[in-house]
């Protein structure tokens, strides 16, 4: 997956259906999780590059959250 965004907005571009597939699963996952345990807002759905590491993923998500 693909994020473009601007001012306009954000698009996701999916390589294939298989792509599309597994973020709309992730996004149905974490839905679920989200209800089933009362999670409260806000809510960020972040997918990462293989460079990037979980922990630097918490992080920046961490940050989001705050502002």
């Amino acid at each position: 997956m693909i994020v473009i965004s601007d001012e306009k907005g954000f698009a996701l571009k999916f390589e294939n259906l298989e792509d599309m597939i597994q973020v709309t699963n992730n996004l149905l996952g974490q839905l679920k999780w989200i209800q089933e345990e009362d999670v409260k807002p806000p809510y960020i759905y972040f997918t990462y590059a293989g460079k990037c590491s979980a922990d630097d993923a918490r992080e920046f998500m961490a940050k989001l959250k705050e502002n």
